[in-house]
């Protein structure tokens, strides 16, 4: 059958279900008219898995998601929901394996299918994602078993995708499963609609692994939304703030892995460098940051990938450096958003943008040394985050890694109430508690 540029799953559609694990169809009078093969016969020469990387726990998630538990956590995860312990640790193990390459492959009812492909229209070039972990299969006939009448995915890879070879620790070894992280994306490259009734749309995909996607090449640099800014609601009801601060031309200390192209310059991933965001380098950049867009989370955003369903707003097109401070004013259209400004309970601003590692160390002229600087700025988005990392005029320099963002608090916390008595009414408080645990680690590293 020929490929197509697009293509319409049907409303009207023939009724699957599913018997002892294969898909079967079924006539009006509820009998079985099709499909009724049984399931393929365990793979006796069975590989080994990257069971042998993991710890006990994150072997008793994959264990548990590959028997009943994928349904209650892909089912939490496709409404925003991972409290579940065991997604971080499926999280942590598909991060430990990688892709030997080829085809995988999915199958799935018409119905899954259009909440993947939205309305169910499929074209060439489109980009979709699920929020679950995906499941595939290497055996196409494996698949089939699903996909009858439905949908069958033909999932292209690369050597060195994300992605784990799950079969030794699968609750069903013979599916030869292949699990996907979360919110894998997928470009369509292909459709091919069914060759007779019964037979699936395929649909041919290239995974696009996290690895491969567009570099951000930068950073992420928190902000406290400036309560002093002019707020209005329009006639719209939209959050119109005339200018607030959203970069700040200072030193903060980021770990190298954070740093872009960090293996090329020799930078040690776990190690802190103070990198300094040039005065000079903010001034250049300023008008980059003018009428782009406004998250509600932190994701790339770029013209071939938008995420649409989390922009909530735009910035202006006031950007200017002041010498010291980035400002730009920026609208907000969604309500959630909004009052959660309001609120103070979402407080702070992101800035993300790329830039250029100069690793040429040096001192400020207040006499404040750094290991690099951040040249040939260029903004990306803004987005509404939790916690910044310090700072309250700047809360400042990214949103914390995860590791931080738990263990540092209490050594903050007792570094901040040394502080608070020992220093001036106007002085930058937060700016000396990220000082003080920046040496903490520099300090802890040498012992």
């Amino acid at each position: 059958m020929d490929e197509l540029e697009s293509y319409s799953l049907a409303e009207d559609e023939d009724k699957w279900i599913t018997i002892n694990g294969s898909h079967v169809k079924i006539d009006e009078n509820g009998d079985v008219v099709a499909g009724a093969e049984g399931k393929i016969n365990s793979n006796k020469n069975e590989k080994k898995s990257a069971g042998e990387k993991l710890s006990a726990n994150e072997k008793s998630a994959i264990s548990s998601y590959s028997g009943d538990n994928f349904l209650k956590i892909n089912s939490d995860l496709r409404k925003g929901k991972d409290e579940d312990p065991d997604v971080a640790r499926i999280d942590s193990a598909i991060g430990k394996g990688s892709l030997e390459g080829g085809t995988l492959y999915r199958g799935m009812s018409r119905e899954d299918a259009k909440k993947l492909f939205p309305g169910g229209d499929i074209k060439k070039g489109m980009v979709v994602s699920d929020p679950a972990f995906l499941s595939t299969s290497k055996e196409k006939k494996i698949a089939g078993m699903f996909s009858i009448g439905g949908v069958m995915l033909q999932i292209e890879t690369n050597k060195g995708d994300k992605g784990l070879d799950v079969t030794g620790l699968s609750s069903n070894k013979h599916e030869d499963e292949t699990l996907l992280p979360r919110n894998a994306k997928m470009e369509v490259i292909g459709v091919h609609p069914p060759k007779s009734p019964g037979h699936p749309v395929t649909i041919k995909v290239r995974y696009i692994s996290e690895e491969k996607r567009p570099a951000m090449d930068g950073i992420t640099e928190s902000l406290a939304f400036d309560r002093a800014s002019v707020r209005t609601i329009d006639a719209n009801g939209r959050l119109q703030i005339s200018r607030t601060n959203i970069s700040k031309a200072n030193v903060n200390g980021y770990y190298g892995r954070e740093i872009p192209r960090s293996e090329e310059l020799g930078l040690e991933p776990n190690k802190l460098y103070r990198l300094w965001r040039h005065p000079d380098e903010l001034r250049k950049a300023a008008k980059t940051f003018n009428n782009i867009p406004v998250l509600s989370k932190h994701i790339p955003d770029f013209p071939t990938d938008p995420p649409n369903e989390f922009r909530v707003g735009v910035t202006h097109s006031n950007a200017e450096f002041d010498g010291t401070y980035l400002t730009v004013g920026m609208s907000i259209w969604d309500n959630s958003a909004i009052a959660g400004i309001e609120s103070g309970e979402q407080r702070e601003l992101s800035a993300s943008y790329k830039y250029v590692a100069d690793m040429t160390p040096g001192v400020t002229p207040d006499g404040e040394p750094y290991d690099g600087v951040m040249r040939d700025i260029f903004g990306n988005h803004e987005a509404l985050v939790p916690d910044g990392r310090a700072g309250p005029d700047v809360l400042v320099a990214d949103s914390l890694p995860p590791e931080l963002n738990h263990m540092r608090k209490h050594k903050a916390e007792a570094i901040r109430a040394t502080l608070k008595p020992l220093l001036a009414q106007d002085a930058d408080l937060e700016a000396e508690v990220r000082k003080a645990l920046l040496a903490l680690d520099e300090a802890e590293k040498k012992d």
